[in-house]
């Protein structure tokens, strides 16, 4: 592969203490909102000034263990079956796909590419989207197929384009197996712990003991803290969000953003103008809805509809945040734009006009500084702390964040 799987994140945020203790007790997930009272004249917008609950199942409370173990299982290329690079900085080796090979830290848990090679190099039709805030979302992957992270997780595992493991069962994918696109096979589930356990035994049979109480290795364990592991990737320090604390509340900087980026925000925000917020809209700068945003359709690629089966729902996708959006390109569903530059034209120019596209995509009145504002203000929500690599590990130091 072309990239290091070794390479780990400023794992928690200062901020992330306040987020996270809360999260085993509060199952909800309504945007928090912002009176009138708390805004200023010159805001343009209720953004929420504080991240909503995060969304944590009953059956997997939030504990530091579980996110060492899971943390350790993300950045573990034995995670998938391994294989014989040709090309890339791994080329000449043989080892698997992890987690973090598609959705790299230093791009803010995405990848620079439009399409992942996966097991063999072989590539899928998806952009591989930001982990940031992940843990807020109710849906997951760009047709909302898995309401967890729970259930997510192993998607990519057992992905014939993916990671590549086979379910161990005598039925093939569907039913029971829902969204799984494995087959049985030689490269089952087991082989997948067994790989694991080689990999590093001494250091997992510490972690699962840890977390779990005995060294067994299940698939249920493991995505149980893979998941956790993803709900403390948090992004609350872009420089919007220090001009937000200061337009809403105590503290923050009225210069955090420029003055560029203070015109792109209320264009952001304004009906008349470009309108964005009606789509991208609360802390994480999406409502979390499938639309089709103007583009022209790929042919074996139906969107949402491939889950609902609803006419309505054909080329519809999931509306992703804009958090760290400066570094998460190429964009769109199937990485089709390289720049925000040309994602902002498509919406300038009204889309495409194709079937089912929402009808808030329409010719904007926008001039060039319109763009240019609109531009700095994506910027502005660019986190440095999630966004900066740790050191060559493979299991970061333990944080001092305590959870509940």
């Amino acid at each position: 592969m072309k990239r290091s799987t070794t390479t780990v994140l400023r794992l928690f945020l200062l901020a992330g203490a306040t987020i996270l203790a809360s999260c085993s007790k509060d199952l909800s997930n309504q945007p928090v909102a912002v009176s009138s009272a708390q805004q200023s004249e010159d805001s343009g917008s209720p953004i929420p000034i504080v991240p909503p609950p995060m969304v944590v199942p009953a059956d997997n409370p939030m504990s530091q263990v579980k996110v060492d173990l899971g943390r350790k299982l993300f950045f573990d290329p034995n995670v998938g079956v391994p294989f014989a690079h040709t090309t890339g900085p791994n080329a000449g080796k043989t080892l698997g796909v992890s987690c973090a090979s598609c959705h790299q830290p230093d791009r803010a848990f995405s990848d620079h590419v439009a399409f992942s090679p996966g097991i063999s190099d072989k590539v899928g039709t998806r952009n591989a989207p930001t982990l940031v805030n992940v843990g807020y979302f109710t849906t997951y992957t760009w047709d909302g197929k898995f309401e967890t992270l729970e259930k997510h997780a192993p998607g990519p595992m057992f992905s014939a384009v993916e990671m590549g493991n086979n379910i161990s069962s005598t039925k093939k994918a569907g039913g029971s197996l829902g969204y799984y696109e494995s087959d049985p096979g030689s490269n089952d589930t087991l082989l997948m712990f067994k790989r694991i356990a080689d990999g590093d035994n001494a250091t997992y049979v510490t972690l699962f003991m840890n977390a779990f109480g005995d060294a067994q290795i299940t698939l249920d364990r493991m995505v149980k803290a893979i998941a956790c592991f993803e709900r403390t990737i948090v992004s609350p320090g872009s420089p919007f969000d220090s001009y937000n604390r200061y337009l809403h509340q105590a503290g923050g900087s009225a210069t955090a953003i420029s003055e560029s980026a203070k015109r792109g925000f209320k264009l952001f925000t304004d009906p008349a103008k470009a309108n964005c917020i009606s789509c991208h809209s609360g802390y994480n700068f999406t409502d979390g809805t499938f639309r089709n945003n103007g583009l022209a359709a790929v042919e074996g690629d139906t969107g949402r509809f491939i889950v609902t089966r609803k006419q309505t729902d054909k080329y519809c996708y999931r509306v992703p945040t804009l958090r760290n959006v400066a570094v998460t390109g190429p964009y769109m569903h199937d990485g089709r734009y390289a720049t925000l530059a040309q994602v902002l034209a498509n919406y300038r120019n009204g889309g495409m006009h194709s079937l089912n596209q929402d009808a808030a995509i329409k010719p904007l009145q926008l001039t060039d500084q319109d763009m240019a504002d609109l531009l700095a203000f994506l910027n502005s929500l660019t986190d440095g702390q999630v966004t900066e690599t740790h050191t060559e590990q493979m299991l970061a130091p333990r944080s001092q964040l305590s959870l509940q």
